[in-house]
């Protein structure tokens, strides 16, 4: 039997939809399009998004999404075992792949035509177009198509950022066949002793080729087996009402914020090789705090201290986050380009460095905000027609984007700040 309190409802529960966890995504999204933003002019380091860096941003923001992840999709999971008996495996999977497939293939297929050295566009200062990216490239596109391009080695290349959307695809393959056999276990806490086991061996371990080289841990599946499962004990706890008392509030939630900051301000290399124990130990920490967080968020949901993570605004970004994620690249080629048109690489390097940062956000969201009503919408209108009556999953949910307000305002952003570099120049 749920559990209930006054700051959460048997519906959110039940459909897993927390309108503060879409603020958490657009969070986990603005860390990691700050992080990738390295405009090509000459050095300038800007002090408004170097202290945000120095905590590793990108890093963050990638476990912080694959923790939202497990969260949601197993709560949506659960919700079905729950009112069905069982889960269907083949819906479930059906539905993933509906609502990631179509824009993953779309701007993967975008993304590779535009960073072809035999693109008509011309190519920006930095971009990842030498000889032997584009190579890596071509061996790799039937790895990214496959959804296991995380596996193998990477380069420098627009691409690349497609390795966390394999990771997740992978997990919402493995989630419906694993989730069963966990419930049913009378010893459940052996789970989350097996994926911390297996995280910290992996990143230690896997590194060091045997039979044949893959990509460094960072980028490996079996190095998150822990934040997905932790997340995944998360909404377990979440729908039986275990700690609802103890994380009610902020004291645990604040301390968890705050001990994330330290250990990745204290140690922010050790996303990195070479790995070791230390490292080992923190890629298991770090998504348990997450956890918490997260945990706390979910908990707490109709706080007035989360009213900034539930605004309509944020929930939008929330909404386009995976849209923002996988064009980014392409807004970040296209900040670089006119770099290199305008010929202002070095004037007034404080000046092109923040407008081009408005930008480059604000293109993103408008390449997002087109496909969303190009593609995504329509794709999430024919799985409602082809699967009624299931729960929305928790990153579908209901409230209606207006997507084509996004369009256009941050389309006259964009033309705004192509205006003011073009004045700068000038000056």
């Amino acid at each position: 039997m749920l559990m209930k309190t006054d700051a959460v409802s048997d519906t959110k529960i039940e459909t897993g939809w927390i309108p503060e966890l879409d603020g958490l995504r657009a969070l986990a999204c603005v860390l990691v399009v700050i992080a990738h933003f390295n405009p090509w002019l000459g050095g300038y380091v800007s002090p408004v998004l170097q202290p945000i860096k120095f905590f590793s941003p990108g890093n963050l923001g990638v476990m912080l999404f694959f923790s939202l992840s497990s969260f949601l999709l197993t709560s949506v999971c659960l919700s079905e075992m729950g009112r069905a008996g069982a889960l269907d495996v083949r819906t479930f999977l059906i539905r993933r792949a509906i609502r990631i497939w179509p824009l993953y293939f779309s701007i993967f297929a975008a993304t590779v035509f535009f960073v072809s050295p035999h693109s008509p566009f011309p190519m920006g200062p930095g971009a990842s177009t030498t000889d032997d990216q584009w190579s890596w490239v071509i061996k790799a596109v039937p790895a990214y198509a496959l959804f296991v391009g995380n596996w193998v080695q990477q380069k420098i290349s627009e691409i690349g950022i497609f390795w966390t959307i394999c990771v997740e695809e992978q997990f919402y393959f493995a989630l419906p066949f694993i989730l069963p056999l966990i419930v049913r276990m009378r010893r459940q806490y052996l789970i989350v002793l097996v994926s911390i086991v297996a995280t910290a061996a992996a990143v230690v371990y896997f590194p060091n080729p045997v039979f044949f080289e893959i990509s460094q841990s960072y980028y490996q599946t079996t190095t998150y087996m822990s934040t997905f499962c932790f997340g995944a004990v998360a909404a377990i706890m979440f729908r039986r009402g275990a700690g609802r008392s103890l994380l009610k509030g902020w004291r645990v939630g604040g301390v968890a914020i705050a001990a994330t900051l330290v250990v990745v301000a204290f140690f922010p290399s050790f996303w990195w090789p070479p790995y070791g124990a230390s490292a080992a130990i923190l890629y298991n920490i770090v998504p348990a705090l997450l956890m918490l967080i997260v945990y706390c968020i979910a908990t707490n949901s109709g706080s007035s201290r989360l009213r900034f993570l539930r605004s309509e605004f944020v929930r939008s970004i929330g909404m386009l986050s995976y849209g923002i994620y996988l064009t980014h690249v392409l807004s970040h080629r296209f900040a670089n380009l006119e770099v290199d048109l305008l010929h202002i690489s070095g004037v007034r390097p404080a000046a092109v460095y923040h407008v081009l940062l408005v930008q480059y956000f604000s293109f993103a969201v408008l390449l997002a905000s087109i496909a969303n009503g190009a593609i995504e919408g329509p794709f999430l209108k024919l799985r409602a027609r082809l699967i009624p009556g299931k729960t929305s999953s928790a990153i579908d949910f209901k409230w209606h984007l207006q997507w084509k307000p996004f369009a256009i305002a941050s389309g006259l952003v964009t033309a705004a700040c192509l205006a003011a570099l073009s004045l700068v120049r000038s000056i």
